[in-house]
């Protein structure tokens, strides 16, 4: 029973599972994967842990052992929380958008919007092109991209962003889309001016008939 102690086993399992996503960067489907298998070991061990406890621990050992053993489970399911967030930033530094560190919802949001609000603050006093894109790289290379499509059903169905956080961040960007690409009112200008020209128009042919109206004969 000591030779094939199952309780080192699990441990190295755990903490390999840990280190694995310390040397590695995953995408939201691979990671949603790794969030199965961790919700796939919690359950078995919640059924059998106590009694492989049983099994191979001293009976003086066997909190100690639990606590570990525990503790090496949080570790796991905080390491794949943080590791969502970390793969998000690298998407955006993989296209030049230096980001600050986030390891939370609120710090992602918060990062974002900042990053945005100080672009758009910035829009005209520095190079318009290069501007346009960052605002370019930012929108269609990363969020609708990448965050919006693979990354945003991953954090909303796992609790780690609400859906008032993405909307707060996509009305930050539509105002950032605002400033760089204005909507072009030409068009309603032309409708105004039509608009202005029928009037004058009716008024001119009322005034007509009412003069005509004021010759006649008695």
């Amino acid at each position: 029973v000591e030779k094939n102690n199952l309780l080192v086993s699990v441990k190295k399992s755990l903490r390999d599972n840990s280190r694995f996503l310390e040397v590695t960067s995953l995408k939201s489907a691979d990671l949603g994967n790794v969030k199965q298998q961790n919700q796939t070991f919690v359950t078995m061990w919640q059924k059998i842990g106590p009694k492989l406890v049983d099994v191979y621990a001293n009976k003086k050992d066997k909190t100690e052992e639990l606590k570990e053993i525990d503790n090496l489970f949080n570790v796991w399911s905080n390491r794949i929380k943080k590791e969502a967030w970390e793969s998000i930033n690298e998407e955006f530094s993989l296209n030049n958008i230096n980001l600050q560190n986030f390891n939370s919802g609120k710090e992602f949001v918060d990062v974002v919007t900042k990053f945005i609000s100080d672009e758009i603050k910035n829009y005209g006093t520095k190079n318009k092109e290069e501007s346009e894109k960052i605002y370019s790289i930012f929108s269609d290379s990363v969020w609708f991209k990448t965050i919006s499509t693979e990354w945003m059903p991953y954090l909303l169905d796992n609790n780690l962003l609400a859906v008032e956080q993405k909307d707060a961040i996509e009305k930050k960007l539509a105002e950032w889309k605002s400033v760089v690409s204005p909507q072009d009112l030409t068009w309603l200008y032309a409708v105004i001016g039509l608009d202005v020209v029928f009037i004058i128009a009716i008024i001119i042919i009322l005034r007509k008939k009412k003069t005509t109206a004021d010759i006649q004969p008695e």
